[in-house]
């Protein structure tokens, strides 16, 4: 769909003045076993899908960006993976050669969705192109949504410049420490020419869920706290 035909009027006059939504986060692997002429269709039509195993939410990413008007800006919830993959390159891409990117809100580890398990951000663009973006870094996202509460005490908040954002991968450096990560971006020895292998060790990516408190035991389960639930349980 090309917008013309579903809203010819808007399209004939520039396109949209916002384009608000919530893409669908699926995979190439999985869309093959059910639509397989539709994944071929996207890398020949679309740029953003024309590298690696894409996910189809950097297609909607692309076709929202479309269908703006010279004054028009963008909103999605969509994964943050892309920021760093080998198959968001063609998005960031297009994306940065327009200083499209005018806001970020990078929720981590951070679940939005209660049923299902997903790393996401916000992620607003502008089609006029900005010369610098604002970047929200939440560290409590409960605590950060609530109307009541205080947002700017549990997240961390700055600007980056345009400039900054290439096609290649995006790392969003605020606060006292911008400086220092912008000089070492400059070395021209990196980590990855003192090794020919790097590994991640074990991590839980989710404190709050996997590190728990012991209550009691007995000889065949414990107790335990959830912090993240604020509930005890008992394990086996």
């Amino acid at each position: 769909w090309d917008g013309v035909d579903g809203f010819p009027e808007i399209m004939k006059a520039g396109g949209f003045d916002a384009v608000i939504g919530n893409p669908p986060y699926v995979r190439i692997q999985t869309m093959k076993e059910w639509a397989p002429k539709e994944v071929e269709f996207y890398k020949t039509q679309y740029r953003s899908a024309s590298k690696g195993n894409y996910d189809i939410y950097v297609v909607f990413a692309e076709k929202g960006l479309s269908l703006l008007n010279p004054s028009g800006v963008l909103g999605f919830i969509l994964p943050h993976k892309f920021f760093n993959a080998k198959y968001g390159e063609p998005l960031r891409s297009l994306i940065s050669a327009g200083n499209h990117l005018s806001k970020v809100v990078h929720f981590g580890y951070q679940q939005v969705f209660r049923n299902a398990t997903t790393y996401t951000c916000l992620m607003f663009l502008e089609k006029v192109g900005v010369e610098n973006l604002e970047y929200i870094d939440i560290h409590d996202l409960e605590e950060w949504r609530d109307p009541n509460g205080d947002t700017e005490a549990h997240s961390s908040n700055g600007f980056v410049s345009a400039k900054e954002i290439q096609q290649t991968e995006w790392s969003f450096i605020i606060g006292s420490g911008a400086d220092l990560f912008e000089r070492l971006s400059r070395l021209p020895t990196k980590l990855e020419n003192a090794t020919e292998r790097i590994f991640q060790g074990i991590k839980t990516s989710a404190d709050k869920i996997y590190i728990v408190h012991e209550m009691e035991r007995d000889r065949k389960r414990v107790k335990v706290f959830s912090p993240q639930f604020l509930t005890e349980y008992w394990l086996e």
